[in-house]
This record gives structure tokens, sequence and C-alpha cells, in this order.
């Protein structure tokens, strides 16, 4: 069985497979270097059933009394964060840096960097906030593609260019003044200058028109709120735009102010942005629902509601399912503790496959599907398939929602799921399996 260390390179999708030797090779990865990949030295213990079968439970959970007698703690705490999927499923080596299970070129770079401990333009202490920020802004990504550019001086100005031996002048083609860096380029032009003398950051631009671009887009993001810097970098893109325009179009272009280009098109961008995060989160032939206001099922049928709660420290995870009638009065539920270290998407993934098949069992008539993880039920509801844990844990939970074909899958709010949540925090400290009908714990 491969488990990580440390900084994890690949990680196993485990199924709960007999037949996969816990002697293959073992990688355990540490900054900077691999640690160890070879066979796991048993010191003289070695089990009685040398598979990954041997190391689960009955119900398909990492056995933690029997890891604790052949593994350190360390290496136990990685083994608890490998997801364990059905036994139908083949044993598949994942790409654990990356949340889709594929490698990617972005990701095996900053697994790189972050092996080597070498500083990095977006991870370095003092401009770590800086980066946050930028791509936390609520700003078209063209533009945060075009500051990052910016702020290493690698946007194809004249200098630039002529370096590469691409044009045969460094000369700046607006002016003809001196050499297009980029600094040049985005304030100290004629054409930059004009641009910034006539926006809402006139003073601003008269009192910092002299540093380097890095310089000036540092001390915007230190002077400004978050809407005014999202807009500074709006006019500094804006800026750079129409010297793009009025270098390649043969005829003279008029423009309208920078300040009311950038604001029309930030408000595009925010309507567009809420437009396409509306959630529609509905899965069944049951009409749509909200999530503002709390649902009830029509008479006859049931809802149910899942949670999930991590405790990290126990290295354990509680499950919670209740089920509602119509009147909104819980008439069941469920929690137990499984013994992991998982994501919370995967946790709360965990929580709805194990609600679902408890439902189907009981031959619960299920109305409503509820969860407050929106991120779960928007890819169920898209039937979101990738490489990934997750991807396995959707494709198991998807047929167990056909079996209620009434059903809608719907998310709602934190505050419309504190029972489930409740009761699912309770249960990490479960020693087995709590079922309850009609009689619900006061703590409910």
């Amino acid at each position: 069985m491969r488990v990580p260390r440390c900084h994890v390179i690949a990680k196993w999708r485990r199924s709960n497979s007999p037949i996969r030797p816990v002697s293959t090779h073992v990688v355990l990865v540490s900054s900077p270097v691999v640690r160890h990949m070879a066979p796991w030295d048993w010191d003289n213990q070695t089990p009685p059933d040398p598979t990954v079968s041997f190391f689960i439970t009955s119900d398909g959970c990492w056995d933690k009394d029997k890891l604790s007698t052949y593994f350190d703690e360390e290496v136990i705490h990685a083994i608890l964060s490998v997801p364990i999927s059905d036994s139908s499923l083949d044993d598949t080596l994942i790409w654990e840096p990356h949340p889709s299970g594929s490698l990617t070129v972005s990701s095996a770079y900053h697994l790189a960097n972050s092996s080597n401990s070498l500083p990095t333009s977006s991870t370095s202490g003092p401009l770590l906030r800086w980066w946050k920020n930028l791509w936390n802004l609520k700003l078209p990504k063209k533009i945060k593609h075009f500051v990052w550019r910016a702020f290493h001086h690698t946007l194809p100005t004249a200098l630039n260019l002529f370096h590469k031996k691409i044009v045969p002048t460094a000369l700046c083609s607006s002016c003809s003044r001196c050499s297009e860096t980029v600094s040049h380029a985005l304030i100290e032009c004629p054409r930059a200058s004009t641009e910034w003398q006539v926006s809402r950051f006139k003073s601003f631009y008269m009192h910092n028109r002299c540093g380097d671009i890095q310089e000036f887009l540092l001390k915007g993001f230190h002077e400004f709120s978050r809407d005014d810097l999202r807009f500074f970098l709006g006019i500094t893109w804006e800026i750079w735009n129409r010297r793009n325009i009025s270098l390649f179009n043969k005829h003279k272009v008029s423009f309208s102010s920078a300040d009311f280009q950038v604001s029309c098109l930030l408000q595009d961008y925010d309507d567009a942005q809420t437009l396409h995060g509306a959630p529609a989160v509905h899965l069944g032939s049951s009409s749509s629902s909200g999530t503002s206001s709390q649902i009830w099922p029509k008479p006859g049928y049931f809802k149910l509601n899942v949670d999930a709660a991590l405790n990290n420290h126990m290295q354990k995870i509680g499950i919670c399912a209740t089920v509602s009638n119509s009147n909104g009065e819980v008439v069941a539920a469920l929690s137990s503790s499984l013994n992991g270290t998982l994501t919370p998407l995967l946790a709360e993934a965990k929580a709805l496959l194990i609600a679902l098949r408890w439902c189907a069992a009981v031959r619960f008539s299920l109305d409503c599907v509820a969860s407050d993880c929106l991120i779960l039920v928007n890819r169920l509801k898209n039937r979101w398939k990738d490489n990934s844990s997750f991807s396995d844990l959707v494709q198991q939970i998807l047929p167990c929602l056909s079996t209620f074909p009434n059903a809608a899958l719907i998310h709602v709010s934190r505050n419309h799921n504190v029972p489930t949540h409740n009761l699912a925090k309770a249960g990490v400290r479960l020693e087995s399996e709590g079922l309850w009908n009609g009689s619900i714990p006061e703590f409910m």
C-alpha cells in the first residue's frame, strides 16, 4: 500500500479490496526529498494477513487499533487520509496535489517549489498578502493575469520584444522618447499619464508616478480599499488595453474615459458572476426550491437532512442523518463515527452516501434530500466525474438517489440544519452507531 508522508505526491484511491499486499513499496515523501521508497519494515511484527483488507473494518473504515499495532503515528495519520471506496472499484494511483486527482503542470510546479523550499513570486513572505488579495479580488481573470505579468515586467513591451529580437527597436511606439519598459508603458508615457490624470486616482498618480510598476501597484494595495483596489487595477489594465488598440489599429481610435469604461466592465462582470453563481441545485422530479426558507415534504413523505463533523485531533468523522415528516418533526435519526481525516467535502459526501443507504434499507419515502454543502449538491447535480476520490463517492451516491425518484436534492443553509449538525458533532464520540426512532436526544 502506498501512503503519503508530509508532502504528498501521489496516493492510492483505495478500494475495499482484499488482494493488495501491504508489503508493496511504500512511498513516504517529505520536503525536500523522498525519504523512503522501500518495503515497509515491520520490525518483526508482521500482521497475520499482510493485505490491505486486514486493516479495514467490516463496515469499510480503517481499523485504528490494528494500524496502531504496526505503524507509527505519522504513518497512521497519512493512512487515515486515504479514502476507501467500494470493493467493486479497482485501486487507482491518483495525483494528490490537484483536486481532480490528475497531474497538471501548475500543481507539479507548485509542488516542486514547495518541496525545494524556494520562495516564489506568489508565496514569498513580504508579498504573500498582496498576492492572496489579488487572487481573491472580484476581477476578471484576464486582469489578474495582466497584473501578474505587469508586476514581473513580462508584458510584451517594445523593450522586452527587442531583447527577444522580435522588433528592431526598443523605443516606445507612442512617444518615441525612450525605451518602452513596463513601467514606462503603464505610468511614465504621456499617453498613460493623460489617462491617470483624468481618472479618480489623479492625486495618487501624481505622488507615485516616479516609481517602478511594482512599487506603484504595492502602494495602491496598501492605500486603497478593496473596492478601490480592483478599480485601480482595472484602470491599469485599461491603459494597457488602449495602448494595444492604438498600436495595432491603423485608424485613429477615440476612447471614452477610462473610469467609465472600467466601471462598465466591472459592473458587467459582477452581473455575470451573480447570474452564473445562482445555485441550480435541484435534482429530481419535484419543483425547484430555494435555500432562504425551510422546506418540508408533502404529507406521506419524508425529508432527509445530512451533515458531517470533523475532529482531526481524534482522527474521527461524525456523521448524522435526520428524517422529518411534513410537520417538521424529526421522526428518526442516525449518528455514527468513522475513523479518518478526510477533507470536509469528502466527509459530507460520505455522510450522504451512508444516510441514503440507511433510508433505502428502512424504506423511507423521501420527498427531499437536504445538505448544507453547496459544492456537494452542485456537483451531484452535474454528475461530477474525474480521477478523484470524491468522484468515486459521487458515482456511488447517484444510484442511491435514483432509488428515491420523487426526491429533490437541495442545498440548505447551516441555520436550517442545526439539529443534524449538532448530532453529527456528538457522533464523533460515539463508540457505535446510534439510531433513534421517535425519541430524539435532548441535545438536538
